[in-house]
């Protein structure tokens, strides 16, 4: 395997091949539509960070009709294809998150493929008995000691030294071929897996936890400066225009995380 060109196809093409690999482990897994961009969501009372998210159902395989949105929808299992989400925040981390991130999508994918519940909770809560078993098969393990997350249960499975040896040469082939990503995470002052600041300097020299500016939604909007730290427990809320503020992030113009629940690779 060679380096890929620093394209979006490029980006996508990597990510197809280490799905790849993964299948090549697991048969049973599905075939999926890869596709990437910004981990940051936002919902109708919080915004969510995620390393990733496996879609069982979310492409439709066939030609659309001139219809468009009014034509009816194709709810056939036969014709659905699942989607594979890896944040370009997760390619900001390097080959071994990225591959761990997938290698989790990849166990609720396996999940979906035996029609095993794997998560409860509206899919917030991995489960210990059915994800983190599933989680071994694709060579993940729960840390030995640590006590599961009150809203996301079981989720933070990470590579063992076995599957980094098996998936030696998957490593190499995306270390070189991650060659775009995104640091929106970091310039909020934020990382993944542990819910915590980085240490030290972030990927654009400035130290993390630095301060932002949040804006709410007057006409002129009223702002202040703020630490990741100090924001991101909850929403604070403009007591003039009703809305929350926002950072002023060029590229998202959103927050990151919700009350207590650490970035992680999850389903949504």
């Amino acid at each position: 395997m060679t380096a890929l060109e620093t394209t979006g196809s490029g980006l996508i093409a990597a990510l197809e091949q280490t799905w790849a690999d993964i299948r090549r482990r697991t048969p049973e897994l599905p075939e999926v539509v890869v596709v990437t961009g910004t981990g940051l969501s936002s919902g109708a009372v919080h915004v969510d960070a995620k390393w990733g998210h496996f879609g069982a159902d979310h492409w439709v395989e066939g030609h659309p009709t001139e219809q468009g949105q009014g034509a009816a929808l194709d709810l056939s299992a036969a014709r659905r294809k699942p989607e594979l989400f890896v944040a370009g925040e997760c390619l900001a981390e390097g080959p071994r998150q990225t591959l761990q991130t997938m290698l989790h999508e990849a166990v609720h994918a396996l999940a979906h493929a035996r029609g095993v519940k794997d998560t409860s909770r509206g899919g917030k809560y991995h489960n210990k008995r059915e994800f983190v078993a599933l989680a071994g098969e694709l060579g993940l393990a729960w840390p030995q000691g640590q006590r599961p997350h009150p809203v996301i249960g079981f989720s933070e499975v990470t590579l063992t030294e076995p599957t980094l040896a098996d998936y030696a040469d998957t490593l190499a082939y995306l270390g070189a071929a991650i060659r775009l990503y995104r640091d929106t995470f970091r310039r909020l002052g934020l990382i993944g897996g542990q819910g915590k600041e980085q240490e030290g300097q972030d990927g654009d020299g400035g130290k993390a936890g630095e301060r932002f500016k949040v804006a709410c939604g007057c006409q002129p909007p009223r702002s202040f400066w703020i630490r990741a730290k100090q924001y991101t427990p909850g929403p604070i809320t403009c007591g003039v225009c009703g809305q929350d503020f926002q950072p002023q992030d060029a590229a998202t113009h959103m927050a990151s995380r919700h009350a207590g629940t650490p970035m992680h690779a999850q389903v949504a």
